[in-house]
C-alpha cells in the first residue's frame, strides 16, 4: 500500500512539472501550433499519470528521523531501552506503521472509487434517459449525407437517432457508437456539416480519450494540475475537431458551417453535464464564440511549422522519463555495490554523529575518514556531549579504499554489534538489502524492540515477517 501510494504522489508530481512546461509552451507559442497539437499534447501527461515509473530527479524519502530512540542519542554511556516483548513490537507495527499507510490508502481509494462510481452511474442514467424516447432516423436524405462522409472519412457507417431528452448533437458509445440529435428542424446543409464534426469525433476516438481523462480524475482526484488538464482536453476537443472538418471544407463551406453553429446554440440550449464522456456539436456561448473565431483564423499548417510540432512533442515526451519525483532511496540503490570513497564515508559519519551523537556508532568509521572529516565529528560530539573528550585518530586521507557500502555495513555492524550504527547507511542500499540485514541481525541477537525505529527503511511485509519471527523467538 505504500508502494502504491508514493508511487501515485510520483506520478502527479511529476506529471505537474511537464503540465507547466506544457502551459508555457502554450502561453508563449500558442499560435504556432494547431488545435489538434494542443489537444492530443496533453497524452503524454496522461501517460505519465497512469503508467509508474523510477525517474531521476529526487526528493528525501525522510527530512530527519523524528521517530528515532532519542534514550540512545545523548552519550555513549546510555543504555539502550529495555526490551519490549514480541507481542507489542507486533502491535506498535500496527500503530506507527500500518495503521497510517492504511487509513491514507483507504481514503485515497475510497475517493477514487466513489468518483469513478459516480460517474459510472450518472452516465449510465444519462444512456438510460436517452433509449426511453430515442428513434432510430430512417431517412434516404440522412442515409446519403452519412454515406458520402463516412466514405470521406474512411470510415464506418454508424445509426443516427433522435431524442427529447438531448439538447445537442451528440456522439454516445464507446464500443458501438451512434450519433444522438434533439427534436429540432435541420436542413441538409446544416444536417451534413453537424454529421461531419460529429464523425470526425468518431474518427478520432475523442470519446476513448475522455474516459482515460476520466479514469485519470478518479485515480488524482487530489491533484488541481488534473482538472485543469481535463478542462484543456474539453476545450480543445471541439477546437481541433472543427480544425479537421476544416480541412475538408472551402472558405465558403466553413462560413456555413459557422452559421450552423450558431444556428444550433440558439435552437437548442447547452448539455446541463459536460464532464460525461461523449462528444457534442455545441457547447455554451463561450465555447461557441472562440469556436467562430477559429474559423477566421483557420490557415493549413506549412510543412516546417508541422515539423517544429513534432519534434516539440518529441521532446516533451522524452521529457517523461527525465522529470520524475520518488524517494531519494530511489536513486541510491545504483550504488550500493560501487566503491565507496574518504569523502562518501565522511558524510556518512557527519550525518550518523549529528543524529546520534554516540561515539561507540561512529568509531569504526574513524580509520576510513579524511583528517577534516574527524575534525568534523569531533565537533559534533564535543557539543552533543559536553562532560566527555574524544581523542581521535590522524588518517592518512590519501589510503586507499576498497570497499563498497553492503561490505561496509557489514563491517559497521559486525564492529559495534549495534543496527542503530548504519541507520545512515542504510540509505545507500537496496530496501532488500536492507530487509535481509535487519533480519539476519534481529534473528541473532533478538534485540526486537528496536525494530520500530528501523520500520522507515522496510516494507510491510517484511517488518510483519521480521515482527513474526520476534513472536516465535520469544
Amino acid at each position: 500500500m505504500n508502494d502504491i501510494l508514493n508511487s501515485i504522489l510520483s506520478m502527479s508530481i511529476s506529471s505537474g512539472l511537464i503540465a507547466l512546461i506544457i502551459v508555457g509552451l502554450l502561453a508563449l507559442f500558442k499560435k504556432y501550433f494547431t488545435k489538434s497539437w494542443c489537444y492530443y499534447v496533453w497524452i503524454i501527461i496522461l501517460i505519465r499519470l497512469m503508467i509508474p515509473y523510477v525517474p531521476k530527479i529526487n526528493i528525501p524519502d525522510k527530512l530527519d528521523y523524528k521517530n528515532f530512540i532519542t534514550e540512545i542519542t545523548n552519550s555513549e554511556d546510555k543504555t539502550p531501552i529495555s526490551l519490549i516483548d514480541a507481542q507489542e513490537i507486533e502491535k506498535r507495527s500496527v500503530e506507527k506503521r500500518v495503521d497510517k499507510v492504511l487509513i491514507a490508502f483507504v481514503v485515497w481509494l475510497s475517493i477514487a472509487m466513489y468518483i469513478f462510481v459516480s460517474k459510472i452511474l450518472d452516465y449510465i442514467r444519462f444512456i438510460n434517459d436517452i433509449k426511453v424516447d430515442r428513434e432510430e432516423i430512417d431517412d434516404s436524405d440522412y442515409e446519403q449525407i452519412i454515406n458520402s462522409i463516412t466514405n470521406k472519412f474512411n470510415i464506418k457507417s454508424i445509426k443516427v437517432y433522435e431524442s427529447n431528452n438531448i439538447n445537442t448533437p451528440m456522439l454516445i458509445g464507446l464500443f458501438k457508437p451512434y450519433i444522438i440529435l434533439p427534436k429540432v428542424h435541420f436542413d441538409n446543409e446544416k444536417l451534413k456539416y453537424i454529421l461531419m464534426h460529429e464523425l470526425m469525433h468518431m474518427k478520432r476516438k475523442d470519446i476513448l480519450y475522455k474516459w482515460i481523462m476520466q479514469l485519470v480524475v478518479c485515480i488524482h482526484w487530489f491533484n488541481p494540475v488534473v482538472y485543469y488538464i481535463a478542462k484543456e482536453i474539453e476545450k480543445y476537443c471541439e477546437l481541433s475537431c472543427d480544425e479537421r472538418v476544416f480541412a475538408y471544407l472551402s472558405i465558403h463551406e466553413r462560413i456555413a458551417y459557422g452559421d450552423t453553429l450558431i444556428y444550433s446554440i440558439k435552437a437548442t440550449k447547452s448539455l446541463q453535464n459536460e464532464k460525461k464522456p461523449c462528444v457534442s456539436f455545441s457547447r455554451d456561448y463561450k465555447a461557441i464564440k472562440m469556436r467562430l473565431e477559429e474559423i477566421t483564423k483557420y490557415k493549413r499548417l506549412d510543412k516546417k511549422k508541422y515539423i517544429a510540432s513534432i519534434c516539440i512533442a518529441v521532446i516533451l515526451a522524452s521529457s517523461t522519463s527525465l522529470i520524475g519525483v520518488h524517494t531519494a532511496k530511489a536513486s541510491k540503490n545504483i550504488i550500493s555495490n560501487e566503491n565507496i570513497t574518504r569523502l562518501n564515508i565522511d558524510k556518512i559519519a557527519i550525518k550518523t554523529a549529528k543524529l546520534t551523537g554516540n561515539a561507540n556508532y561512529i568509531r569504526p568509521y574513524f580509520k576510513f575518514m579524511t583528517n577534516e572529516g574527524l575534525d568534523e565529528i569531533q565537533d559534533i560530539l564535543l557539543e552533543k556531549n559536553r562532560n566527555q573528550f574524544f581523542f581521535l585518530p590522524t588518517i592518512d586521507k590519501y589510503t586507499e579504499i576498497n570497499m563498497t557500502y553492503t561490505s561496509l555495513v557489514d563491517e559497521i555492524i559486525t564492529e559495534t554489534n549495534d543496527i542503530y550504527s548504519c541507520l545512515v547507511l542504510f540509505e545507500y542500499l537496496e530496501k532488500k538489502q536492507v530487509e535481509d540485514i535487519v533480519a539476519k541481525y534481529m534473528e541473532r541477537t533478538k534485540e526486537y524492540y528496536k525494530l520500530p525505529d528501523l520500520y522507515h527503511l522496510l516494507s510491510d511485509t517484511a517488518i510483519k515477517k521480521i515482527s513474526n519471527g520476534g513472536v516465535n523467538n520469544e
